[in-house]
């Protein structure tokens, strides 16, 4: 999970790998008390990476970036996701959750092991 998880630039979560004798946990996480401080999950895999000998500008190279993860961050997530499938043993569900002042929303990815498609639920209250 390792090597898979280093193709991918990821942002707006952590990943945190244990290992014990039995094989290995994967736990996603973001926490913030801000209410405007949570960020959806993005992934951008190594395929897309920008080169950054291109952009000799640090500020155009950040536009760059912020443009790519807007464009593919979001299927970027899933596609991790996807990849990270086969070597699941239990299912991996990722809650995102936001709450503001007088409404909240909330996503939720699930995906089953060895599953090809990874189901998305979104939610306001």
């Amino acid at each position: 999970m390792r090597r898979i998880l280093e193709d991918f630039d990821l942002n707006g979560v952590e990943v945190n790998l244990s290992e014990d004798g039995t094989g290995t946990t994967i736990e996603l996480s973001a926490e913030s008390d801000e209410p405007d401080a949570w960020e959806r999950p993005t992934a951008i895999h190594r395929r897309d990476w920008l080169d950054e000998s291109k952009y000799p500008d640090e500020e155009k190279l950040r536009e760059a970036e912020d443009e790519l993860r807007l464009k593919k961050g979001v299927e970027g997530f899933i596609e991790l996701l996807q990849v990270l499938s086969p070597y699941l043993e239990t299912p991996l569900l990722v809650l995102l959750v936001s709450r503001g002042i007088g409404d909240c929303s909330g996503e939720v990815w699930y995906v089953h092991p060895g599953a090809q498609e990874v189901t998305v639920l979104e939610a306001s209250c």
